[in-house]
């Protein structure tokens, strides 16, 4: 779990970053999956997406989701080219070890 990733960048970068990944599959909404795989690959990850939907969404939300997304789509690409560091980052973490440390309730005695 990444309780520090606060948006789909940041998510990407600590992935990169903290979490040592050079390889990702990223599972989210069709209508997002494609900026997600674009700024992991932009970050220098190998990514691929897999579409978690399991039902059709109203027209309404759909609609939605699509201007909601258009936006985010331009920040994504502002994001992508400039580089910032996220909000958070950290010691490393590598996916590759224990994932105890991103357990929501790690205290000092499950170490």
């Amino acid at each position: 779990m990444d309780h520090a990733g606060l948006s789909t960048y940041e998510s990407m970068y600590r992935a990169r970053e903290i979490f040592q990944c050079k390889k990702v599959t990223i599972v989210t909404q069709e209508y997002h999956l494609s900026r997600a795989v674009y700024t992991a690959k932009a970050l220098g990850l190998e990514a691929y997406g897999v579409n978690s939907d399991q039902t059709d969404l109203s027209d309404y939300r759909d609609f939605v989701n699509n201007r909601r997304e258009f936006l985010a789509r331009n920040k994504a690409f502002i994001e992508c080219i400039t580089k910032p560091k996220p909000t958070y980052l950290g010691e490393a973490i590598p996916i590759s070890g224990s994932g105890v440390l991103t357990h929501d309730k790690y205290t000092d005695e499950k170490k």
